[in-house]
């Protein structure tokens, strides 16, 4: 199966090294995206192979509802166009491709996808995303707050996809939920983990290849310079450090039951050096005995990487925000499945405060 995509007019810099599971590295991204049309516009086509073609189109549609990046098709590679990409099965075999546009080459530029795993939603995601100008997440230069790497453990092959980058431009918050960050076992040699998570409870968010993650939008949006809805839906709210500067959030229609098929989400915004301290007070969501039917998510480490989802009954509990973005929290309330019936919902107290001590 090939597919092939044509970049309308657009340049960018790139070096390329051939090593399987590599993506070639570049220090800007602003050197690397495919520039001068806006929105990005790529023509794609296929030959065969009706399960892979239909997940590169499912990736391609993931980016072009998060991004401001297009794709369209084209049937045959004309022979005067040379700026195109070319996702398949490679020659040399793997899961690879380079990081950016590549200025140089009078070739396509190729996506392969020709290794076990490689032709999953989730890791064409990941070879696009190196395609349009993301690095690998573990191999920023301030991952070693964040991460720990095993080298003893790494594949020989893979080795160089685990060293870290010094002068690369970052345009986000380190991620370890980043569709472009490996997961804890990737590429290990001995069966032992070739990255820790440095904040166990933040583990299993490595390896993720759901899609693409809020920082990994928020670097893209900006290095295209995308504008668009990424908003917030249930509101910011920004707290003093006052004792009497409270605020009261809940489910919709609070105290009876809320709806079903209902997003809500807030942002909650506290002072420099304050966290912030969320005090429930009601909580009954629905739930089965196996999983979360409706839940609440609370994201107390970073805003944009997935936190818990709660649900079932408490009967009261405080959370207080941690880490990178100790003056921030995202609440988020999901009632979108259908199924059964709706509960009560939650209410809960939000303030900020000095430090996690001084509740």
């Amino acid at each position: 199966m090939q597919i092939g995509l044509f970049l309308l007019g657009c340049y960018s810099a790139a070096n390329h090294s051939q090593i399987t599971f590599h993506a070639c590295w570049v220090t800007s991204i602003s050197e690397m995206i495919w520039t001068n049309t806006y929105p990005l516009i790529l023509w794609l086509t296929y030959v065969s192979g009706n399960k892979v073609k239909e997940n590169v189109l499912k990736a391609i549609q993931h980016l072009e509802d998060n991004t401001c990046l297009r794709f369209l098709r084209f049937d045959d590679a004309l022979p005067d166009l040379k700026f195109y990409l070319r996702i398949g099965k490679d020659s040399a075999g793997g899961c690879y491709a380079n990081i950016g546009r590549m200025r140089e080459s009078k070739q396509p530029q190729v996506v392969s996808l020709s290794g076990p795993g490689c032709e999953d939603v989730g890791s064409v995601i990941h070879e696009l995303g190196h395609i349009v100008g993301l690095h690998h997440e573990h191999s920023r230069k301030d991952r070693n707050k964040y991460i720990k790497v095993n080298f003893k453990n790494v594949r020989e092959n893979a080795m160089l996809n685990f060293m870290m980058m010094e002068g690369v431009e970052t345009l986000a918050e380190y991620d370890v939920g980043s569709i472009m960050h490996y997961g804890t076992y990737d590429f290990s040699r001995n069966s032992e983990p070739t990255i820790e998570v440095r904040d166990q409870a933040l583990s299993f968010l490595a390896g993720n290849r759901r899609g693409l993650s809020y920082y990994d939008i928020k670097s893209l949006s900006k290095a295209y310079r995308c504008t668009g809805p990424h908003g917030f839906c249930g509101g910011v709210i920004s707290l003093s450090l006052s004792w009497f500067d409270r605020a009261f959030i809940h489910s919709p229609r609070f105290p009876f039951n809320y709806p079903r098929r209902q997003k809500c989400l807030w942002l909650l915004k506290g002072p420099t050096g304050s966290v912030i301290k969320l005090s429930f007070i009601y909580f009954d969501i629905k739930a089965d005995s196996n999983k979360c039917i409706h839940w609440l998510e609370v994201r107390s480490n970073l805003v944009g990487q997935p936190g818990p989802r709660y649900c079932g009954r408490w009967n009261g509990g405080i959370i207080v925000s941690k880490d990178q973005h100790n003056n921030m929290m995202v609440v988020k309330f999901d009632s979108t499945e259908h199924v059964g019936y709706a509960t009560t919902g939650f209410a809960a107290i939000a303030s900020a405060i000095v430090t996690p001590d001084t509740f």
